[in-house]
């Protein structure tokens, strides 16, 4: 039940989330997703880039990626600010994250199908079904 409700705090009253106490198992899976959350925002970020220099890709396309992108980020430092990561964690995440999938593509946007196959599907569900990766973190921990 505590599982439920810590997913349904941090999804709809975030500013109550940053003032409860959480256990080291919540603390584990909060700390998971916002990796994830970050991780989703490079990836997305990637694509925009990718996209926007291609002729036949329309401008909302474009807008699309960069929204999701903020979105996550916006999320993912929710997220780190409740488990009490710093600026500085948070910023260095988001650099060495960026800096892998630069990597995986090797620099080259003609090579973003290998961060479409590793990322796509898996940063669909956690940009729209954040509370479900949640809880699937949740799941795998044992109570406090």
């Amino acid at each position: 039940m505590r599982r439920a409700a810590l997913t349904v705090l941090l999804l709809c009253q975030p500013a109550l989330a940053q003032q409860a106490a959480f256990g080291t198992g919540e603390i584990r899976a909060l700390n998971n997703l916002q990796n994830e959350l970050l991780t989703c925002a490079n990836y997305f970020l990637l694509v925009q880039r990718c996209v926007m220099n291609t002729p036949t890709t329309p401008p909302e396309t474009v807008v699309g990626y960069s929204r999701a992108a903020d979105a996550l980020i916006q999320r993912g430092w929710m997220v780190g600010k409740m488990i009490e990561m710093t600026e500085d964690a948070m910023q260095s995440r988001m650099k060495a994250e960026g800096a892998a999938m630069m990597t995986l593509v090797n620099g080259n946007c003609v090579n973003i199908a290998s961060a479409m196959t590793r990322y796509s599907e898996r940063c669909l569900t956690v940009s729209n079904e954040g509370d479900k990766v949640l809880a699937d973190y949740l799941s795998k921990e044992q109570p406090d």
